[in-house]
């Protein structure tokens, strides 16, 4: 592939190399106009452009006056781009080269990709041939090939099937097993596949060696290792031990090696190293976040902890947090003390258990109706079955001191019982098969919990709540996302003449539930108009995301559930809905987001005298969902 461009200066016309061309341009400061594909008949102009870096800036960068500055180094590479991506559609002799032109009075440098796609090669037949063990019959090989006759052929979808067919043999007992792809063409437009499978000779683990350690005891890395001594080799296997040893939380750096891997012995030894973080640190955050209850919050946290007690892997932390509701209103929601210890094996499996230790002064403004303060601990162990499931369950013990209460229908009932005592136990099963926890674009999500306090367990308060919530993430001609959610929940008591205090029920209304409505202000209230939650939540929601510009999204979106006080009186003919649009900033934290909703569904209606708006805007940050 030649390796120079031309470039046209009003009607003097030469070819340079690319080194001087760069040199050049940089003087002149020239910036990146349109680029035009010529020859191309097999693959559109938008999907050439689409793989390429090198591109027109847009209107608005060009606006700005940031438009991309030429560079000839990456036109080079992706001249290479466009040539393999050729390739891998069968035009094994294509040639792509590229002039890039201006004149003195333009200001941007336009570049012509110039394409000789040559013929098509259809791959006529695929030939296996090597040694196959009886453990890896030539059948169970040949399911691994994605490579298919009657298509045009893939260079690099040969070498992946290798690389597939190698990681098999390699994570089955033989490590050095060398297979390759390769191809002979066999007509004007023809060619034949040939993959070549040498398994070598089968070895297994043998010892373990530790570099690195200097608290941590060498029992910590056994623990999380998949490799035991004796069995057959398995790179995956080290794999997953790595991964496994990143996930403690303890290293910087891991790193898993067989020794003397050259001289192919039949027990393989490994040596693994690691580099500690430090033990100790010190905790300062203040960040911003968004819940179902408010759209967007402020948080500031100050503590203590040690990730590796004794070198054992336990960790301690002593903090302190405060929650602030921001933008939309100014309030303290609550103050918290956390002493917290973490076993991370218990009963000889990977099943954290914690134990919290908290209080909360009663300085918060989250609940309207009265002021609450808690003291309390709770006792947690989380296991995962596999990287997607996982199951939690605690229980939590909490003495409360309500006092300052507003609403009158409310005073008998705390009044009989001040400082109620709380006894909970609860339990959580989630299924995330999510690509991307901040910006999902595909996969589904689904969570399940369960809740009772009081009863057999006993103590002051007495309900059970359940929840369920399912999310689904459709990806549309790999650009365009459409996301849905469903989730019900319920809480109830059983026991006749007591009810749900308002800080145990749910709440409904604003970015992250039923945009269109200001936060918390859909279900029921107090004699004062406060929200005072409800016992049964039904909510859905469908949105319509497509990328803007640059890292800017927009979305479309509709909205419809509603909260009832108890479960009794659900009527789907209260159900609300709201419809809209909003805009999404994708940051590395996650997007930055703003919504505007219309209330379309049993919108709310204005007192005599009063005037109401039936659209909000919300900012927030996150995905609603």
């Amino acid at each position: 592939m030649p390796t120079g461009f031309e470039i046209q200066l009003g009607l003097l016309k030469s070819k340079i190399p690319p080194l001087l061309l760069l040199v050049s341009v940089a003087l002149a400061q020239q910036k990146t106009g349109e680029v035009a594909f010529y020859g191309n008949n097999a693959i559109p102009d938008w999907e050439l452009g689409k793989i390429m870096r090198t591109k027109e800036s847009p209107w608005y960068k060009k606006l700005l006056g940031s438009a991309q500055d030429f560079n000839s180094r990456q036109l080079e590479n992706d001249l290479r781009i466009v040539k393999e991506y050729y390739r891998s559609r069968g035009f094994l002799d294509v040639n792509v080269t590229a002039s890039a032109r201006f004149k003195e009075d333009e200001k941007y440098l336009h570049i012509d990709v110039n394409v000789i796609e040559g013929a098509q090669y259809i791959l006529d037949s695929l030939i296996l041939t090597g040694d196959f063990p009886a453990i890896l019959p030539r059948e169970e090989i040949e399911k691994l090939i994605l490579s298919e006759t009657e298509k045009p052929i893939n260079p690099k979808g040969l070498k992946r099937d290798a690389r597939a067919i190698q990681r098999h043999f390699q994570n089955r007992g033989y490590p050095y097993a060398d297979v390759t792809g390769d191809y002979e063409i066999t007509g004007d437009s023809s060619a034949t596949a040939i993959i070549k499978v040498n398994p070598g000779r089968i070895a297994y683990f043998g010892s373990v060696t530790y570099s690195g350690l200097i608290l941590t005891r060498e029992s910590v890395l056994k623990r999380e290792l998949a490799l035991e001594y004796g069995e057959k080799y398995s790179a995956k296997k080290i794999t997953t031990s790595k991964e496994a040893l990143y996930r403690t939380g303890l290293f910087t750096l891991v790193s898993i090696e067989p020794l003397d891997f050259d001289s192919q012995p039949e027990t393989l030894d490994c040596r693994i190293t690691v580099a500690e973080k430090h033990p100790r640190w010190i905790i300062s955050r203040i960040g911003a976040g968004s819940d179902e209850k408010y759209d967007l919050t402020g948080e500031a946290a100050l503590g203590w902890g040690h990730r590796n007690l004794f070198g054992t892997g336990r960790e301690f932390t002593i903090q302190a947090t405060s929650k602030w509701q921001i933008i939309t209103a100014w309030s303290n929601l609550r103050n918290r003390f956390d002493v917290t210890y973490r076993e991370p094996w218990t009963l000889g499996t990977r099943t954290p258990v914690t134990l919290d230790l908290y209080f909360e002064p009663g300085n918060s403004e989250e609940i309207d109706q009265y002021k609450i303060q808690i003291v309390g601990f709770e006792i947690g162990a989380e296991h995962s079955t596999s990287r997607r499931f996982t199951h939690s369950v605690y229980f939590n013990y909490e003495w409360a001191d309500i006092y300052d209460i507003t609403d009158p229908g409310l005073q008998q009932q705390i009044l009989g019982e001040r400082k109620p005592i709380s006894r909970r136990i609860g339990y959580s099963a989630v299924r995330d098969n999510r690509d991307n926890v901040l910006v999902p674009t595909y996969g589904s999500y689904f969570a399940a919990q369960t809740e009772i306090a009081g009863y057999f367990i006993g103590g002051d308060e007495h309900y059970t709540k359940v929840s369920l919530s399912y999310r689904r993430y459709l990806s549309i001609f790999d650009r365009f996302v459409l996301a849905n959610r469903g989730r019900i929940a319920v809480i109830g008591n059983w026991n006749p003449g007591e009810d749900v205090l308002p800080h145990q029920r749910f709440f409904l209304g604003g970015a992250n539930t039923i945009r269109g409505w200001q936060e918390r202000s859909i279900g029921p209230v107090d004699e004062q108009g406060n929200p005072r939650g409800g016992k049964l939540v039904m909510l859905g929601n469908v949105e319509f995301r497509a990328p803007l510009a640059w890292r800017l999204w927009g979305h479309i979106f509709f909205d419809t559930g509603n909260l009832w006080d108890f479960a009794e009186t659900f009527n789907p003919d209260d159900l609300k809905g709201s419809a809209g649009w909003g805009l999404a900033l994708i940051t590395p934290v996650g997007p930055i987001r703003f919504d505007y909703g219309y209330q379309i569904m049993n919108a709310d209606e204005a007192e005599p005298g009063e005037e109401i708006s039936n659209s909000n805007w919300h900012l927030s940050l996150m995905y609603a969902f």
